[in-house]
């Protein structure tokens, strides 16, 4: 049986469905006869009050079916197997379950396809009575006695035997007894009908919590999974990629490739790093990276890690330089972000193109990943913060400038000279004087820029992961986007994220496990990246076009409003401080942009905005996610939409605010 392949709006719709698994026979041939829309769907659901099954709940009572067009009935069946009778019977349409199901009718030979695999563990367990078992000590215990499962033949059957078969445990030993789900599964046990029980949360948590059992096989979670595979094999073997040694005799004769991130930025930092005797070349992305990365990268891996590993192989793979005179760099922040994984994908990415040889350096703080030819001296340190902040500042003044230019062309040119002059002047590695001087010229040119006499365009705020934010082929150039509808654009700075990270320790001292060494540490960081930043504040504050710059320690009051500062995964706390500043700076839209697969971040992005809106309820914002297969016309669509909703002349409580009527979380309706 053929099936068509399912597009982006496809898997968002059945994603709901999506317990362990879902699959279906019907969709596909369906949606092959006639074309139209499903309708009406059955949905078979073995035991509907497993935690499991908490994504089809939400999915009914928020009405995302309804949205698909789809009338969907739920039959719940008291287990699995049956849900999955029910599939092969013809009564139901759909079933959300086990996996372990769709593998059972794929090795029969039926047309049975998994539409979406969500869950990574099978979220069950195994928990032993102590009231019928009171003197147990491992599983040969449960030998000549009954185990209750959901139902036999069902996952939790094949859990538990997998379990005892591990122990030793002859499974003609073992009684199974199906025993539904819910509080019938509970009473089985708490009766003695059965002396074990294996099943899903929150049946075994609420037996557990209430001392009825105790759990001896655990897979809950993924951690758990893990543990119990450990206790088999006694260890997990570490999957080891050769690595080449970048030697400090390297240093002058190798070139180094290094993604780009953000095209203002990236030609200063080179330009630091080559003063330190490092022959660096900038890789300016295209979208055959993002192609090539795909072939090196899972799809799951973060947005950004495709693109920036897809520019390095695609360089490397080109024939344009000399393998054996070549070595990459790749930053790495450590902690808890994917970006931490860049550095493992890149090499396994050269290992599985046969380019171990090629030396990886690791452009990181926390000395991870060490290369003895290569080191963050404090002289090059200071290096970089100049030419970030450079950067900023050409950032800055180009985005308020540009869409106002009196003579199209000028304010690139502008920027362009003084990117070079920046960049010429970090080479020479000139002195903190003349870096503020340089500072306070540039603004002022920009400043003295012929523009035309015309309002305010409406100011649309750039917040995000800090690679989709600054890369013009990962946000499909959203400036650029915004300045042809008739927006200006306004982002914060690249210092500001290191700021960011430097006052987390701070909490992470007070409040959770961080020493006192490392807040004194990141303390003194964070004061000398704020010093080498003063000629650039005072620059803006006496400017007439440009806004000042707020502290980042202000902004972390104004972010505490509305979250924990403890949140510090991802952009953390610093996305929703991002987006209050833009706002408080007179930017009406904000543009949140996010890794598809990017958790925190849409955490502490898109799941904030209900609450901005309540302080700042005239606003609207424009949640986008960003991956390989993001449509840029549903990007312009939904950004024409905004703009639209930003130049309404009418101020009429049913037209003006915007956010009230698409982009209440609470209704469910964001753009």
């Amino acid at each position: 049986m053929s099936l068509p392949p399912l597009t982006r709006r496809a898997f968002g719709a059945v994603s709901a469905l999506s317990a362990a698994a879902v699959w279906a026979p019907a969709i596909g041939v369906r949606a092959q006869t006639d074309g139209a829309a499903l309708g009406r769907v059955t949905v078979a659901v073995g035991g509907q009050g497993v935690l499991y099954h908490l994504p089809l709940a939400l999915a009914d009572a928020l009405g995302y079916f309804r949205l698909e067009g789809l009338d969907v009935v739920v039959r719940d069946y008291s287990a699995g197997a049956l849900a999955w009778q029910a599939v092969q019977d013809g009564a139901a349409d759909v079933c959300s379950g086990a996996f372990e199901h769709v593998l059972r009718a794929q090795a029969r030979g039926h047309a049975y396809r998994a539409l979406v695999v969500q869950g990574r563990a099978p979220q069950l367990a195994l928990g032993v009575s102590l009231r019928s078992v009171p003197a147990y000590k491992d599983l040969g215990d449960l030998a000549g006695r009954k185990v209750g499962v959901s139902s036999v033949g069902s996952s939790t059957h094949l859990a538990a035997s997998l379990m005892l078969m591990r122990a030793g445990v002859p499974l003609r030993e073992v009684s199974f007894v199906g025993v539904g789900s819910g509080t019938n599964a509970m009473n089985a046990l708490r009766s003695g009908q059965v002396q074990a029980l294996c099943h899903a949360d929150p049946i075994m948590t609420l037996l557990e919590q209430k001392a009825d059992t105790r759990i001896v096989g655990d897979l809950r979670s993924l951690k758990a999974a893990i543990g119990e595979r450990m206790q088999e094999k006694g260890s997990v073997a570490p999957i080891l990629y050769p690595k080449a040694e970048f030697t400090p005799e390297m240093r002058g004769t190798f070139t180094i490739l290094a993604p780009e991130m953000s095209p203002i930025h990236f030609p200063l930092i080179r330009d630091a790093v080559r003063s330190a005797g490092y022959n660096v070349e900038v890789l300016p992305p295209v979208r055959a990276d993002i192609d090539t990365g795909l072939s090196f990268v899972n799809n799951d891996a973060c947005y950004p890690a495709i693109i920036t590993i897809g520019s390095l192989m695609r360089a490397l793979l080109s024939g344009t330089y000399d393998l054996s005179r070549t070595a990459v760099i790749l930053s790495q922040t450590g902690g808890a972000c994917r970006a931490s994984n860049y550095i493992g994908f890149l090499h396994k990415a050269l290992d599985d193109a046969g380019l171990s040889r090629i030396p990886v350096i690791s452009l990181n703080t926390r000395n991870l990943e060490p290369q003895s030819g290569f080191r963050l001296t404090f002289t090059l340190i200071r290096r970089l913060i100049k030419a970030a902040i450079y950067g900023d500042a050409l950032q800055q003044c180009l985005y308020r400038t540009r869409p106002y230019e009196k003579s199209p062309g000028s304010a690139e040119t502008l920027y362009r000279k003084w990117q070079d002059i920046c960049c010429k002047s970090l080479i020479k590695g000139c002195s903190f004087h003349r870096f503020a001087q340089n500072i306070s010229h540039l603004v002022k040119d920009f400043d003295r820029l012929p523009l035309n006499k015309m309002e305010r365009r409406p100011r649309i705020g750039i917040v995000g992961e800090i690679y989709v934010k600054f890369s013009p082929i990962a946000s499909n150039d959203i400036v650029r986007s915004i300045e042809a509808n008739g927006g200006e654009a306004e982002t914060s700075g690249m210092l500001d994220f290191f700021l960011y990270g430097l006052l987390d320790s701070h909490f992470q001292w007070k409040h959770l496990d961080g020493t006192f060494s490392d807040n004194l540490k990141d303390t003194f960081g964070r004061y000398l990246l704020e010093w080498y930043r003063r000629p650039l504040e005072k620059a803006v504050k006496i400017s007439k076009r440009f806004h000042e710059i707020t502290n980042i320690t202000r902004l972390a009051k104004r972010a505490a409003r509305f979250l924990s500062l403890g949140n510090r995964a991802g952009e953390g706390w610093f996305l929703t401080a991002d987006m209050t500043d833009l706002l408080h700076h007179g930017c009406r839209g904000i543009i949140c942009l996010q890794p598809f697969g990017c958790l925190p971040n849409h955490i502490t992005g898109e799941g904030m905005i209900h609450k901005l809106h309540m302080a700042y309820p005239e606003a609207v914002f424009l949640p986008l996610d960003c991956d390989a297969s993001a449509s840029e016309a549903n990007q312009e669509n939904r950004l024409k939409l905004m703009m639209n909703s930003l130049t309404e002349k009418e101020t009429h409580e049913k037209t003006l605010p915007f956010i009230r009527n698409t982009i209440s979380a609470r209704k469910g309706k964001v753009l």
